[in-house]
């Protein structure tokens, strides 16, 4: 995928096109803000990210509104988004260590960090700490969502989280529409 996205980047640099691939090209590569290599990088990185995490997502949400009749139900009629806000909580997108080195001396939890030190930090254990939610295991759609971690914090946030947000919102909304909601477990329909 590097080779193509790389040879993609070549051929953009003199033939541009509305893609992402040639905004970077113009905007990043040829400002000298990226070289060709970081570009393609980046490119491979949006790429797995926008497939294998959102599909993961939705088949996990999927699971859970099945689980959640009331709730699936409530989506069908409603395309609620704090369906989807709470499953990012709850079914972190991304299940994998955030590395970072601390850039100055704190303490953290009562434990001093000091600048220099690398941290591994586990993003979805976070939106499940009691102190930031009660009760982290209950599917409640009407908790506040603000400040759920699936997608990063600050600087350090997912480039592709808008998209995985109306993929979702799409993909339950449309489930909970033409899905026939039965108990559980389901029988095919006659």
């Amino acid at each position: 995928m590097f080779a193509y996205l790389w040879e993609l980047l070549e051929r953009r640099e003199s033939r541009y096109g509305d893609d992402l691939m040639s905004r970077l090209v113009t905007d990043y590569v040829a400002t000298g803000r990226l070289n060709r290599a970081t570009a393609a990088a980046n490119g491979v990185i949006l790429m797995r990210a926008g497939d294998e995490t959102t599909a993961n997502m939705i088949a996990l949400g999927t699971v859970a509104l099945l689980e959640h009749r009331e709730v699936f139900e409530r989506l069908g009629r409603t395309d609620d988004r704090a369906v989807v806000a709470n499953r990012r909580r709850v079914d972190a997108l991304s299940h994998s260590e955030v590395e970072r080195v601390a850039t100055e001396d704190l303490t953290l939890g009562g434990h001093p960090i000091r600048t220099g030190d690398f941290l591994v930090m586990n993003l979805p254990v976070g939106n499940w700490d009691e102190n930031f939610v009660d009760h982290a295991d209950a599917f409640d759609v009407e908790r506040n969502t603000r400040g759920p971690l699936a997608f990063g914090y600050g600087v350090h946030q997912c480039i592709g989280q808008n998209l995985a947000r109306v993929e979702m919102q799409v993909a339950f909304a449309t489930l909970a529409r033409r899905l026939r909601v039965c108990d559980w477990p389901c029988r095919p329909m006659n």
